[in-house]
Protein backbone atom coordinates (compact mmCIF):
# COMPACT_ATOMS: atom_id res chain seq x y z
CA UNK A 1 0.00 0.00 0.00
CA UNK A 2 2.81 2.41 0.91
CA UNK A 3 4.56 1.64 -2.38
CA UNK A 4 1.34 2.30 -4.31
CA UNK A 5 0.82 5.66 -2.57
CA UNK A 6 4.45 6.58 -3.21
CA UNK A 7 4.06 5.83 -6.91
CA UNK A 8 0.92 7.99 -7.06
CA UNK A 9 2.77 10.89 -5.40
CA UNK A 10 5.68 10.52 -7.79
CA UNK A 11 3.26 10.50 -10.73
CA UNK A 12 1.52 13.66 -9.48
CA UNK A 13 4.90 15.37 -9.00
CA UNK A 14 6.07 14.46 -12.51
CA UNK A 15 2.78 15.61 -14.03
CA UNK A 16 3.07 18.95 -12.23
CA UNK A 17 6.43 19.61 -13.91
CA UNK A 18 4.67 19.70 -17.26
CA UNK A 19 1.45 21.45 -16.25
CA UNK A 20 2.23 23.80 -13.33
CA UNK A 21 3.67 27.00 -14.73
CA UNK A 22 6.49 28.82 -12.96
CA UNK A 23 5.74 32.53 -13.32
CA UNK A 24 9.32 33.66 -12.73
CA UNK A 25 9.57 37.34 -11.81
CA UNK A 26 13.01 38.81 -12.45
CA UNK A 27 14.54 42.22 -11.82
CA UNK A 28 17.23 43.29 -14.29
CA UNK A 29 19.24 46.34 -13.31
CA UNK A 30 20.18 48.56 -16.25
CA UNK A 31 22.84 51.23 -15.81
CA UNK A 32 21.68 54.76 -16.66
CA UNK A 33 18.17 53.59 -17.59
CA UNK A 34 15.96 56.63 -18.12
CA UNK A 35 13.55 57.22 -15.22
CA UNK A 36 10.65 56.99 -17.69
CA UNK A 37 11.60 53.34 -18.35
CA UNK A 38 12.08 52.32 -14.73
CA UNK A 39 9.82 49.31 -14.18
CA UNK A 40 9.49 48.47 -17.89
CA UNK A 41 7.94 44.98 -17.95
CA UNK A 42 8.44 42.20 -20.50
CA UNK A 43 6.77 38.79 -20.54
CA UNK A 44 8.67 36.16 -22.51
CA UNK A 45 6.85 33.26 -24.19
CA UNK A 46 9.12 30.57 -25.58
CA UNK A 47 8.95 26.98 -26.85
CA UNK A 48 5.19 26.70 -26.53
CA UNK A 49 5.22 24.07 -29.29
CA UNK A 50 1.56 24.35 -30.28
CA UNK A 51 -0.24 21.89 -30.37
CA UNK A 52 2.05 20.22 -27.78
CA UNK A 53 1.68 23.15 -25.39
CA UNK A 54 1.54 22.10 -21.74
CA UNK A 55 -0.26 25.24 -20.58
CA UNK A 56 -3.78 25.96 -21.80
CA UNK A 57 -3.93 29.07 -23.97
CA UNK A 58 -6.75 30.61 -21.88
CA UNK A 59 -4.73 30.17 -18.70
CA UNK A 60 -1.67 31.74 -20.31
CA UNK A 61 -3.70 34.74 -21.45
CA UNK A 62 -5.19 35.17 -17.96
CA UNK A 63 -1.71 35.30 -16.44
CA UNK A 64 -0.58 37.94 -18.94
CA UNK A 65 -3.64 40.09 -18.32
CA UNK A 66 -2.81 40.13 -14.61
CA UNK A 67 0.85 40.97 -15.24
CA UNK A 68 0.05 43.91 -17.57
CA UNK A 69 3.36 43.90 -19.47
CA UNK A 70 4.60 46.76 -21.64
CA UNK A 71 5.89 44.26 -24.19
CA UNK A 72 5.46 40.56 -24.98
CA UNK A 73 8.35 38.66 -26.60
CA UNK A 74 7.84 35.41 -28.52
CA UNK A 75 11.30 33.86 -28.64
CA UNK A 76 10.73 30.97 -31.02
CA UNK A 77 9.21 27.50 -31.34
CA UNK A 78 5.70 28.77 -30.70
CA UNK A 79 4.55 26.04 -33.09
CA UNK A 80 5.88 22.50 -33.39
CA UNK A 81 7.59 21.30 -36.55
CA UNK A 82 6.25 17.76 -36.58
CA UNK A 83 2.53 18.59 -36.44
CA UNK A 84 -0.18 20.15 -38.54
CA UNK A 85 -0.63 23.83 -37.80
CA UNK A 86 -3.37 24.35 -35.21
CA UNK A 87 -4.82 27.52 -36.73
CA UNK A 88 -7.56 28.06 -34.15
CA UNK A 89 -5.27 27.75 -31.12
CA UNK A 90 -2.56 29.92 -32.68
CA UNK A 91 -5.01 32.63 -33.74
CA UNK A 92 -6.61 32.76 -30.30
CA UNK A 93 -3.15 33.13 -28.77
CA UNK A 94 -1.76 35.91 -30.95
CA UNK A 95 -5.00 37.87 -31.19
CA UNK A 96 -5.32 37.81 -27.41
CA UNK A 97 -1.68 38.79 -26.87
CA UNK A 98 -1.88 41.84 -29.12
CA UNK A 99 -4.88 43.07 -27.12
CA UNK A 100 -2.68 43.07 -24.00
CA UNK A 101 0.56 44.66 -25.24
CA UNK A 102 2.86 45.17 -28.21
CA UNK A 103 4.11 41.76 -29.37
CA UNK A 104 7.44 40.99 -31.04
CA UNK A 105 8.51 37.59 -32.37
CA UNK A 106 11.47 35.70 -33.81
CA UNK A 107 11.56 32.28 -35.41
CA UNK A 108 12.96 29.19 -33.72
CA UNK A 109 14.22 26.00 -35.31
CA UNK A 110 10.72 24.48 -35.27
CA UNK A 111 9.27 27.37 -37.26
CA UNK A 112 12.23 27.61 -39.63
CA UNK A 113 11.90 23.94 -40.57
CA UNK A 114 8.10 23.93 -40.70
CA UNK A 115 6.05 23.20 -43.83
CA UNK A 116 3.54 25.80 -42.61
CA UNK A 117 6.03 28.65 -42.16
CA UNK A 118 4.28 30.94 -44.68
CA UNK A 119 0.90 30.41 -43.01
CA UNK A 120 2.48 31.03 -39.60
CA UNK A 121 4.01 34.31 -40.73
CA UNK A 122 0.70 35.41 -42.25
CA UNK A 123 -1.17 34.75 -38.99
CA UNK A 124 1.40 36.82 -37.09
CA UNK A 125 1.07 39.65 -39.61
CA UNK A 126 -2.73 39.66 -39.52
CA UNK A 127 -2.63 39.78 -35.72
CA UNK A 128 -0.18 42.73 -35.71
CA UNK A 129 2.65 40.71 -34.20
CA UNK A 130 5.96 42.22 -35.34
CA UNK A 131 8.20 39.45 -36.68
CA UNK A 132 11.86 40.49 -36.74
CA UNK A 133 14.42 38.66 -38.89
CA UNK A 134 17.86 40.28 -38.55
CA UNK A 135 16.22 43.67 -38.17
CA UNK A 136 15.05 46.05 -35.47
CA UNK A 137 12.07 48.12 -34.44
CA UNK A 138 11.73 51.07 -32.08
CA UNK A 139 9.39 50.75 -29.11
CA UNK A 140 8.43 53.98 -27.34
CA UNK A 141 7.25 54.35 -23.75
CA UNK A 142 6.71 57.72 -22.11
CA UNK A 143 8.48 59.35 -25.05
CA UNK A 144 11.66 57.25 -24.58
CA UNK A 145 12.85 54.76 -27.20
CA UNK A 146 13.92 51.16 -26.70
CA UNK A 147 15.46 49.21 -29.58
CA UNK A 148 14.09 45.71 -30.24
CA UNK A 149 16.33 43.50 -32.39
CA UNK A 150 15.22 40.08 -33.65
CA UNK A 151 17.71 37.55 -35.03
CA UNK A 152 16.99 34.78 -37.48
CA UNK A 153 17.22 31.31 -35.99
CA UNK A 154 20.83 30.24 -35.42
CA UNK A 155 22.14 33.61 -36.67
CA UNK A 156 25.37 34.96 -35.24
CA UNK A 157 24.92 38.58 -34.24
CA UNK A 158 27.03 40.99 -36.29
CA UNK A 159 25.95 44.62 -36.33
CA UNK A 160 26.78 45.03 -40.02
CA UNK A 161 23.99 42.53 -40.80
CA UNK A 162 21.34 44.80 -39.23
CA UNK A 163 20.31 47.62 -41.56
CA UNK A 164 20.55 51.14 -40.05
CA UNK A 165 21.68 49.78 -36.68
CA UNK A 166 23.45 53.06 -35.93
CA UNK A 167 20.00 54.48 -35.08
CA UNK A 168 19.85 52.37 -31.91
CA UNK A 169 23.44 52.71 -30.77
CA UNK A 170 22.81 54.87 -27.70
CA UNK A 171 19.51 53.50 -26.38
CA UNK A 172 18.57 50.38 -24.36
CA UNK A 173 18.55 47.37 -26.67
CA UNK A 174 16.54 44.18 -26.19
CA UNK A 175 17.48 41.29 -28.47
CA UNK A 176 15.25 38.30 -29.23
CA UNK A 177 17.38 35.31 -30.22
CA UNK A 178 16.13 31.74 -29.94
CA UNK A 179 19.41 29.96 -29.18
CA UNK A 180 21.19 30.57 -25.85
CA UNK A 181 24.31 28.63 -26.79
CA UNK A 182 25.38 31.63 -28.89
CA UNK A 183 25.71 33.75 -25.72
CA UNK A 184 29.32 34.76 -26.45
CA UNK A 185 28.39 35.93 -29.95
CA UNK A 186 25.51 38.08 -28.70
CA UNK A 187 27.87 40.04 -26.44
CA UNK A 188 30.99 39.86 -28.62
CA UNK A 189 33.45 42.77 -28.46
CA UNK A 190 33.43 42.71 -32.28
CA UNK A 191 30.16 44.67 -32.14
CA UNK A 192 30.06 48.26 -30.93
CA UNK A 193 26.25 48.06 -30.61
CA UNK A 194 25.66 45.56 -27.82
CA UNK A 195 22.36 44.33 -26.39
CA UNK A 196 21.27 45.36 -22.92
CA UNK A 197 19.16 42.22 -22.62
CA UNK A 198 18.95 39.04 -24.71
CA UNK A 199 15.89 36.76 -24.49
CA UNK A 200 16.37 33.11 -25.50
CA UNK A 201 14.76 29.69 -25.13
CA UNK A 202 15.44 26.42 -27.02
CA UNK A 203 17.13 24.53 -24.15
CA UNK A 204 13.93 23.34 -22.39
CA UNK A 205 15.65 23.86 -19.05
CA UNK A 206 17.98 20.96 -19.71
CA UNK A 207 14.93 18.63 -19.61
CA UNK A 208 15.83 17.01 -16.26
CA UNK A 209 17.20 19.41 -13.65
CA UNK A 210 19.53 18.18 -10.92
CA UNK A 211 18.28 19.23 -7.47
CA UNK A 212 20.25 21.79 -5.43
CA UNK A 213 22.83 22.59 -8.13
CA UNK A 214 20.05 23.74 -10.53
CA UNK A 215 21.73 22.29 -13.61
CA UNK A 216 20.06 20.66 -16.59
CA UNK A 217 21.08 17.27 -17.98
CA UNK A 218 20.75 17.70 -21.76
CA UNK A 219 19.80 20.45 -24.21
CA UNK A 220 19.70 20.87 -27.99
CA UNK A 221 23.03 22.08 -29.44
CA UNK A 222 24.63 22.09 -25.97
CA UNK A 223 24.73 18.38 -25.25
CA UNK A 224 25.06 16.97 -21.73
CA UNK A 225 25.15 19.26 -18.70
CA UNK A 226 24.50 22.40 -20.77
CA UNK A 227 25.63 25.82 -19.57
CA UNK A 228 22.66 27.98 -20.59
CA UNK A 229 19.29 26.49 -19.70
CA UNK A 230 17.27 28.67 -17.30
CA UNK A 231 17.23 32.12 -15.79
CA UNK A 232 19.76 34.96 -15.80
CA UNK A 233 23.28 34.91 -17.28
CA UNK A 234 25.54 37.96 -17.13
CA UNK A 235 28.16 38.99 -19.69
CA UNK A 236 31.45 40.64 -18.75
CA UNK A 237 30.36 43.88 -20.42
CA UNK A 238 27.26 44.16 -18.23
CA UNK A 239 24.74 42.67 -20.66
CA UNK A 240 22.26 40.05 -19.48
CA UNK A 241 20.68 37.01 -21.14
CA UNK A 242 17.45 35.46 -19.84
CA UNK A 243 16.71 31.88 -20.89
CA UNK A 244 13.18 30.50 -20.66
CA UNK A 245 12.68 26.81 -19.92
CA UNK A 246 9.69 26.91 -22.27
CA UNK A 247 5.99 26.16 -22.07
CA UNK A 248 5.61 23.07 -24.26
CA UNK A 249 6.73 19.53 -24.88
CA UNK A 250 10.02 18.69 -26.54
CA UNK A 251 11.08 15.43 -28.22
CA UNK A 252 11.32 13.99 -24.70
CA UNK A 253 7.70 14.23 -23.50
CA UNK A 254 8.26 14.83 -19.76
CA UNK A 255 10.31 16.97 -17.38
CA UNK A 256 11.81 16.31 -13.95
CA UNK A 257 12.45 19.19 -11.49
CA UNK A 258 11.79 21.44 -14.45
CA UNK A 259 8.44 23.21 -14.39
CA UNK A 260 7.21 24.97 -17.51
CA UNK A 261 8.42 28.54 -17.40
CA UNK A 262 7.10 32.04 -18.00
CA UNK A 263 9.73 34.76 -17.34
CA UNK A 264 8.30 38.12 -16.27
CA UNK A 265 11.16 40.60 -16.54
CA UNK A 266 11.21 44.09 -15.04
CA UNK A 267 13.93 46.60 -15.93
CA UNK A 268 15.15 48.64 -12.97
CA UNK A 269 17.22 51.79 -13.08
CA UNK A 270 20.74 51.34 -11.73
CA UNK A 271 22.58 54.61 -11.07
Amino acid sequence: MKTFLLLILIGIYLLSQNKWVDVDKMMIEVKDLKPELDGFKIVQISDLHIPQNEIEIDKLIDILKKEKPDLIALTGDIISRGSNLDYSKLEVLVNSLTEIAKVYAVLGNHESGNNYIDEYKEILKESNVVLLENEFDLFVKNGIEIGIIGLKDNAIYREENILNIEKIKDIPLIMLAHRPELFDEYFSEINSVKPTLVLSGHAHGGQFRIPFIKRGVIAPNQGFFPKYTSGIYKADNGGVMVVSRGLGRSVIPFRINNRIHLPVIELKRSI
